[in-house]
């Protein structure tokens, strides 16, 4: 607490080392990220310091329609460009890629990673950054809804009803179906415990877990807009050509609310903190704020209304559509706090994300483990004197130890000033086998392609007094170019940081 008062924190900016760990102490880093919507470099701002950039995309991106999802694991988002093609932003490593083929249409990702989408013939395509997955379901899909648990609900129309399929991919079994009165829409919650659909009396449900049925909501007209509280016990649903949102009771199965609006709803959006409704006006620019914890409407906002904006900040704050800027304004009191010239021609998506911090130059040298010196060291070669490769070895005995990974940093070693000094002076390294016969080294050495000036090389290296012979070519300026070799010689490979 000292020394958080204290002025020498805002003095200068701290190391690597001590930013990192005070980074951890402090929880995910909230971040803005813009993706252009006429095509341009992907960036990332901290919030709230939106004039802050803490990084952007080294590849182009195209032109941006919409937000799929983001995948925090990986540092993966999920777009669909203006063509309507699937679109993969690789954060960690900025790249750009796009999947054309084949045609999809009604994508939709829960988790940033994995993309659906239905193709012309009515089957199912998932497409992740390993490969795709298809299935054909016995009737052409009509609407698709992934789940966080990573399975698929399919709905189709069959006769004069629908039905529901559940799978798991890659599986391509039918894990459960449904059958039910022909219906429009799909909703499904934040949490993926419940999926709704739309009919003419109101909304009928299903269990995601077992599609068995839950209670109905009936209503006088067909549904126009449907919102869940992050944790799905509220449903706010709108009707046609009604002012006031209808809240249900999910557990009761009564209307516990009815918000009144000033005019038409069009649409509806949830602040995924489950403060704020927001409601677009059927007609004009602008929309009306409510408060979920009191059900009160809070005001009136200028903002025009797209898939991103307008959008509840991680703090409460609203962002607004205004023009071709993006203008924030208080939740509660609505008044405003900052305007981003331009920001309008960006599409938002708000996140908590830790990659973007200054990481400690050895939290990327690859694990290494001690060997008992009273325990023999494995010859790593198969029984007919071949070397195994890193990937070989995967699908090995799990009794075997891995093979010695290069030597690490030693503790007296003195760290770089920086992390990003110390990439361009060492590099990136590419290694495809170790292996205690230098005969059985310098065999898969001489089965790998060279690439330019790149050559696979033979170097030894000593553990627990076996010496240790390690197949490796670079070091490469960037990751990027040592991934594009080791990927052109079609061998297994792993990538450290540093020198051989």
């Amino acid at each position: 607490m000292l020394a958080a008062c204290g002025k020498s924190d805002r003095a200068a900016a701290p190391a690597v080392s001590e930013a990192s760990s005070a980074s951890t102490m402090r929880g995910p880093d909230q971040v803005v990220l813009r993706f252009p919507r006429d095509g341009g470099q992907v960036r990332a701002f901290a919030y709230p310091r939106l004039d802050s950039l803490l990084w952007k995309s080294s590849a182009r991106a195209p032109g941006i329609a919409r937000i799929l999802g983001f995948d925090g694991d990986i540092g993966s988002v999920a777009l669909v460009d203006t063509k309507g093609v699937p679109v993969r932003v690789d954060l960690r490593m900025g790249r750009v890629s796009r999947d054309a083929k084949p045609k999809l249409t009604e994508l939709a990702s829960e988790d940033g990673s994995a993309i659906y989408g239905i193709s012309d013939s009515g089957s199912v395509v998932r497409l992740t950054p390993v490969g795709s997955w298809s299935y054909t379901p016995p009737n052409p899909a009509r609407e698709l809804v992934p789940q966080p648990d990573g399975s698929l609900l399919i709905v189709a129309d069959r006769g004069d009803g629908s039905i529901v399929w559940k799978v798991h991919p890659p599986d391509k079994s039918v894990a459960d179906s449904a059958l039910l009165p022909r219906v429009g829409r799909a909703f499904g919650t934040q949490i993926g415990d419940r999926a709704y659909f739309t009919v003419d009396s109101g909304l009928v449900g299903l269990r995601t877990r077992d599609l068995e049925p839950v209670p109905s909501v009936k209503l006088d007209r067909p549904v126009r807009a449907l919102a869940t509280t992050p944790s799905g016990d509220r449903l706010y649903v709108v009707t046609d050509s009604a002012g006031q949102i209808e809240v249900f009771d999910r557990y009761t199965h009564r209307t516990e609310a009815q918000l009144r609006a000033p005019g038409n709803v069009a649409a509806l959006r949830m602040d995924p903190m489950g403060r704020y409704v927001l409601a677009r006006a059927a007609s004009g620019d602008s929309a009306w704020v409510f408060a979920i914890g009191t059900d009160k409407l809070l005001g009136t906002v200028k903002t025009g209304w797209r898939d991103d904006l307008p959008a509840v900040t991680p703090a409460g704050s609203i962002a607004l559509l205004d023009g071709n800027d993006v203008r924030l304004v208080d939740g509660t009191s609505l008044a405003g706090e900052n305007t981003i010239e331009k920001g309008g021609s960006d599409s938002w998506l708000f996140v908590a994300w830790n990659g973007f911090r200054p990481r400690s130059p050895g939290l990327d040298e690859p694990v290494t483990f001690g060997y008992d010196t009273a325990v023999e060291v494995p010859d790593w070669s198969d029984d007919t004197g071949s070397a195994i490769s890193e990937g070989a070895l995967a699908g090995r005995d799990s009794g075997r130890t891995r093979p010695a990974p290069p030597p690490t940093r030693s503790a007296n070693t003195p760290e770089p000033e920086s992390g990003e000094s110390q990439q361009h002076d060492a590099g990136f390294t590419v290694q495809f086998a170790a292996v205690r016969s230098r005969d059985a080294a310098n065999d898969v050495a001489s089965g790998i392609a060279n690439s330019g000036s790149s050559k696979a090389r033979v170097i030894t290296t000593e553990r627990a007094g076996v010496t240790i012979f390690r197949v490796v070519m670079g070091p490469f300026p960037t990751r990027d170019e040592a991934e594009r070799v080791a990927r052109a010689t079609g061998k297994a490979y792993w990538i450290y940081e540093g020198a051989p």
